[in-house]
């Protein structure tokens, strides 16, 4: 799914607005994103649908998870995971740090990953039940990190339903290497305190199909609009001083073409302390030239909100249009959103 002009990340890595070495515990894994994950480490847990001659195998990701909750919270547990279309619901709950490794031939592309996790199932918006029910995975352990792995919500399009592919909670932090995550509407969901790193990874959706009160940054990723007067970013925070915000470094906007030239938004306010930042990033021509959209006609919640773009470019970039309630950041304001300081600063840490 990632578009031609993605596959060779030369411009890109020409226009970085911050390397991810500034960030010493990021760094080390994007360093280690290699070409090559096809067989299990010593000491892995293997998920895998067929059995392995001399080998202990789970035959899905639940099975594995209710395995490893016996090891202590200050070991690093690694578990590999074979080819294959995993049809399940994840809630995923551990304290210390899990590292989820899905086979491919090639790490350095999330277009060859081989394992999926997926689910069909979506929730009511205006129903008493929370969208994460509807996630495909919600983390709510203390440290996860995927690498090579789609996780799926394939429930539709249907109004007013939510269908994640992900969602995290109880402050926890999560990072995707190399992965996809689709869904439809909220596909991608960070709820209050938790942090979310992200490198390589597609995301696509429909309507506010990156939200919540947390914080994400979403470098060298590729940002997938799939419907016609859709919304990407939906971000909130209970006061201007709230740790959260959601970043787009150096990534591409590459919509379906569901999604009509001119008629998706980069975002909308969830509240008035929204805070949502698209930095160097490629924007195709499905970005209305309005870029940002109020929450609604009769309930903008505009006021207070920090919704800035620096240095993109491509058919959507254009700025002579941009709602007034944007911002076209300095060098000075976007120095907030550097990846070196952007968690630290708000009280999050690695």
């Amino acid at each position: 799914m990632l578009p031609e002009y993605n596959k060779d990340n030369s411009e890109l890595d020409s226009k970085r607005f911050v390397a991810p070495a500034e960030d010493e515990d990021l760094a080390k894994n994007v360093n280690a994103f290699k070409p090559g994950a096809t067989e299990p480490a010593a000491g892995d847990y293997i998920i895998s649908q067929s059995p392995i001659e001399g080998k202990s195998v789970y035959a899905n990701f639940n099975a594995a998870i209710a395995a490893i909750q016996k090891e202590p919270s200050n070991k690093v547990v690694t578990v590999f995971v074979y080819p294959g279309t995993y049809k399940e619901q994840i809630v995923f709950n551990r304290s210390g740090t899990t590292i989820f490794r899905g086979y491919t031939q090639d790490a350095s592309s999330n277009a060859h990953n081989q394992v999926t996790v997926q689910n069909s199932h979506g929730v009511d918006t205006h129903a008493d039940q929370s969208n994460s029910d509807s996630a495909t995975l919600y983390s709510r352990a203390s440290n996860t990190q995927l690498y090579n792995i789609n996780l799926n919500n394939v429930f539709g399009k249907t109004k007013n339903f939510a269908s994640l592919g992900f969602a995290i909670g109880n402050n926890g932090r999560a990072a995707f290497y190399g992965c996809q995550v689709t869904g439809n509407q909220d596909t991608f969901d960070t709820n209050a305190g938790t942090s979310v790193f992200a490198y390589n990874t597609l995301v696509e959706g429909s309507v506010d199909f990156i939200w919540g009160a947390g914080s994400a940054y979403f470098l060298n990723s590729t940002i997938v609009p799939n419907t016609k007067g859709g919304y990407i970013a939906a971000m909130k925070r209970a006061s201007a001083s709230t740790p959260g915000g959601l970043v787009f470094d150096q990534s591409t906007i590459a919509a379906t073409a569901d999604a009509a030239a001119g008629s998706v938004f980069l975002g909308r306010p969830y509240n008035q302390y929204s805070r949502v930042a698209y930095i160097k990033t490629y924007l195709d021509k499905s970005i209305s030239p309005a870029g940002w959209s109020v929450w609604s006609k009769t309930d903008p919640r505009t006021d207070g909100v920090l919704l800035g773009e620096y240095q993109n470019y491509g058919p959507g970039a254009g700025t002579s249009a941009r709602a007034s309630f944007s911002r076209q950041l300095s060098k000075a304001d976007v120095a907030q959103f550097q990846l070196a300081s952007f968690f630290s600063s708000q009280g999050t840490a690695w």
